[in-house]
């Protein structure tokens, strides 16, 4: 799939994809996947950018993150932890060499409407890959960081899920429920399509928007064709 150079805007959520080269399983034993939260916590907080979402699969991780204001910091980050977590895999296993694809993917997401979508999309993984039946059984997702009382070493909350209910044990509920009605096929697939061709996930105007600050175009034939807009699909 055609891809455009990869842009990052400032205080704004991106939906980011890094998959094991050939469908290696970067993520197939429970220690690797505490590592690499171990990894993206400290990460994080050395480069002062906000988690909202993440889900570990066996070949591949899903985050929303914000970069704040250093758009440098996502691809720090990435970099960082593709590092640390190829040098772990190769030091516990006979494997030597590449363990991700070399280019990790990223979407701008315009926060009305999108972000909670796009957190949905992301936290529900596991259940379009047949893993699991509601996203809150599954141990290596950001679900299981907004249960009550649960600590948060990676995820920060966002205004837009704070703003489901006034208390906490209401909000959990009542999001874990909107998890568990399955999203569009529409929906999904605009979202897997915008991180693959790197086309920002939102508007027309956020597209345009963009293409106007950093002198880009992005692919409008298919993002007509693929937004679920239309539909009312979006929250």
């Amino acid at each position: 799939m055609p891809r455009t150079a990869r842009i990052v805007v400032p205080h704004h959520p991106h939906h980011i994809l890094h998959r094991g080269i050939s469908g290696f399983p970067v993520f197939a034993r429970a220690d690797y996947c505490r590592a690499y939260l171990e990894h993206l916590a400290l990460a994080k907080q050395e480069l002062g950018l906000r988690v909202f979402a993440y889900c570990l699969m066996p070949d591949h991780v899903r985050l929303i993150v914000d970069p704040g204001d250093q758009p440098s910091h996502l691809g720090q980050l990435m970099k960082n932890l593709a590092g640390r977590h190829s040098q772990l895999l190769n030091g516990l296993s006979a494997r030597r060499g590449r363990v991700w694809e070399g280019r990790f993917r990223s979407s701008p997401i315009q926060t009305e409407r999108y972000l909670l979508a796009g957190m949905r999309y992301v936290e529900t993984s596991p259940i379009r890959a047949g893993m699991v039946q509601g996203a809150e059984q599954y141990p290596w997702s950001s679900v299981r960081e907004r249960r009550p009382g649960h600590a948060r070493p990676v995820l920060d909350i966002e205004e837009h899920y704070i703003a489901c209910a006034e208390h906490q044990d209401a909000r959990y509920t009542r999001y874990v429920r909107w998890l568990s009605v399955p999203a569009p096929d529409a929906e999904n697939y605009f979202f897997g399509w915008s991180v693959r061709s790197g086309t920002p996930c939102g508007s027309s105007a956020f597209i345009r928007e963009i293409e106007a600050r950093y002198g880009v175009r992005f692919p409008r034939k298919m993002y007509t064709r693929c937004h679920p807009n239309r539909s009312g699909i979006l929250l």
